[in-house]
């Protein structure tokens, strides 16, 4: 049995491509990506890999110098990062593996971290 995996991110890049209101480049833009081409990250996704890090370290009972990072880290005291979860579906003849990633779940409560 052959699996398409599929992601929100990647629902949400391909809408985006296909959407008439893109610019004229973006199904393209969207095959490069599919093809696991990459680009350096730009520095508003470092500074949200960064951000998110702080929030887990401060879960984990440590500090961090960031205000904002130590406040929601506070609020998410006892929360469990980074949970996956996976459920394969079989619709029109395909299987399709559905992938999420939360980035922290507490009391059955999903949060999204966002700088």
């Amino acid at each position: 049995m052959s699996l398409l995996r599929i992601t929100h991110s990647l629902l949400a890049s391909y809408m985006y491509a296909t959407d008439s209101e893109s610019p004229d480049n973006a199904y393209d833009r969207f095959l490069w990506v599919l093809n696991r081409n990459r680009e350096p990250d730009t520095p508003a996704m470092q500074e949200g890999r960064r951000f998110e890090d702080e929030v887990t370290k401060v879960i984990g009972g440590g500090a961090s110098e960031d205000a904002f990072a130590t406040e929601f880290g506070r609020l998410l005291d006892g929360a469990t990062p980074q949970v996956r979860a996976e459920k394969v579906l079989h619709v029109s003849g395909l299987d399709w593996n559905l992938v999420g990633v939360a980035d922290f779940v507490r009391a059955g409560t999903i949060y999204d971290t966002k700088r």
